[in-house]
């Protein structure tokens, strides 16, 4: 599958999902609005949503949302990113942004990191919504992060890499 490295000026986005039909909407809503930035000059960007192991409506709501949608059963953020990022590349794409079914987009995500003429761009999240958190969490969140020299925490749900990149570090691992 990751034969076809060459480029045909394809955007791809890939979001793994678990059980997240609560947020996947507003999700799947952002990337929409990212796609559409000017600043990608009408490029093709293409979403797909890589439903593991899903045993709720998060598919349901994919396609009505009218993405892609691969279905797995790994159980497994990286092989479940892994595999959207081999469906994107074999639809032509030269650049890969990834991000969780939970996370919510700036509206320039994408045309920021295409600008950015980098191999790799991180970038950290904010949580927007403590309510939901235990304080236990909340406590181990705080912790991990502030363990971090300052701003360069990074995450699965904001990166970007280039096709060439991304195959020349053998992809992500399980």
């Amino acid at each position: 599958m990751l034969a076809q490295a060459e480029s045909r000026a394809l955007i791809g986005i890939v979001v793994p999902a678990h059980d997240e039909e609560e947020t996947l909407g507003a999700c799947i809503a952002s990337l929409q609005i990212a796609a559409a930035h000017p600043a990608l000059q009408s490029e093709p960007v293409r979403i797909v949503i890589v439903l593991d192991a899903c045993r709720d409506g998060s598919a349901t709501i994919a396609r009505q949302a009218g993405v892609e949608r691969l279905e797995v059963a790994f159980t497994n953020v990286g092989r479940a990113r892994h595999h959207g990022a081999c469906w994107s590349i074999d639809q032509g794409a030269r650049w890969l942004a990834f991000t969780d079914a939970d996370t919510v987009v700036e509206a320039d995500w994408l045309a920021r990191q295409i600008a950015s003429a980098a191999d790799v761009v991180c970038g950290s999240v904010h949580l927007l919504d403590w309510a939901t958190l235990s304080t236990d969490l909340r406590r181990r969140y705080l912790s991990h992060r502030q363990s971090v020299t300052a701003g360069r925490h990074i995450h699965g749900a904001n990166l970007g890499v280039s096709v060439a990149a991304y195959l020349a570090v053998g992809a992500f691992r399980h």
